[in-house]
């Protein structure tokens, strides 16, 4: 029996079926609901065949593991994992042994997008990550809200698992400078276009590290709220040849003054902004004059938000 041609069985005719509606979050549920009826290996491998070359005309905006899949991920091997492209674990509170163990599963070889934000993953569980045999493929990573340090981000940009990132989410982790000088250095972190560095604990020395790297020239947004920029920091950026594609820049929080304000608002590497936060800084009147008063505040962003 030809895979293009399900004849009479009735699974394949079935799958047939259910595929012809064409691609939609509704024809994905109803599919992964009747991939959950073939319990006979057999059929479930001629399934997953005959689903597999169908879906390769699928965006894999649709291709999310369904909630039962997810609540078993770590408990079995379930073949049905490699037809999805995007695995959301948010909050399931996995640790490093769990995230070990995703590391290892063959069946996510394929997985683009994945999400292990408050997971209390520490560097022991950025480490696996950065060596599975099977996550290759990834294009999107979000290990926001865990416990990640500058050892674990060394991990992640030193390895060959990640050179295909393009938004990489580290919010409210502690990588500090020297993960923000491993994502400066990274050989294989060159194609990041949103980079989350909210709340890690860097300083205006790795704000520095990030804005002279050459390996970041495909930014488009860079958030370092709530970390320690200062003016040197904001004065990098705005100094930085390397920016000049950046779109979205978030300082709020980061103890900018009215040195760095102005620097931001004066520099010529800066002019493809259209939105910058920075709300909660310490500038006073003449950052402000500066940020109203000028042509870059009216030309350039959306929204600006200060005090």
């Amino acid at each position: 029996m030809s895979i293009e041609s399900p004849g009479e069985d009735n699974h394949l005719l079935k799958l047939e079926e259910l595929l012809s509606k064409g691609a939609s979050d509704k024809t994905w549920q109803e599919l992964c609901t009747f991939l959950d009826t073939l319990n006979e290996d057999e059929k479930l491998t001629q399934a997953l065949h005959y689903v597999e070359n169908q879906l390769k005309k699928w965006s894999d905006h649709y291709r999310k593991a369904p909630w039962v899949w997810r609540k078993n991920i770590l408990s079995q091997s379930d073949p049905r994992l490699k037809i999805i492209r995007s695995l959301n674990l948010f909050a399931r509170k996995i640790g490093d042994e769990g995230v070990s163990k995703i590391a290892n599963l063959p069946y996510l070889a394929n997985l683009t997008v994945i999400s292990l934000a408050d997971n209390g993953i520490t560097d022991v569980g950025a480490i696996s990550l950065a060596k599975s045999p099977y996550l290759t493929n990834l294009t999107n990573l979000d290990l926001s809200y865990n416990r990640i340090g500058s050892k674990g981000m060394e991990a992640i940009a030193q390895s060959q698992n990640f050179s295909k990132l393009a938004e990489l989410k580290l919010y409210e982790n502690k990588i500090s400078d020297g993960g923000a000088l491993a994502i400066a250095q990274s050989a294989y972190l060159t194609h990041i276009v949103s980079l989350d560095l909210f709340d890690n604990v860097i300083t205006s020395k790795g704000v520095k590290t990030l804005a002279q790297s050459r390996k970041l020239l495909h930014l488009q947004e860079l958030d370092l709220t709530k970390n320690i920029v200062e003016d040197q920091g904001a004065i990098a950026i705005a100094q930085s040849p390397h920016y000049i594609s950046l779109k979205g820049l978030y300082l709020a929080f980061a103890e900018i003054g009215d040195e760095g304000v102005i620097a931001l608002v004066e520099s010529p590497n800066l002019s493809a902004l259209v939105e910058l936060d920075l709300q909660g800084n310490n500038f006073g009147a003449k950052g402000y004059t500066a940020l109203t008063n000028s042509d870059f505040r009216l030309e350039n962003q959306r929204w600006c938000r200060f005090n």
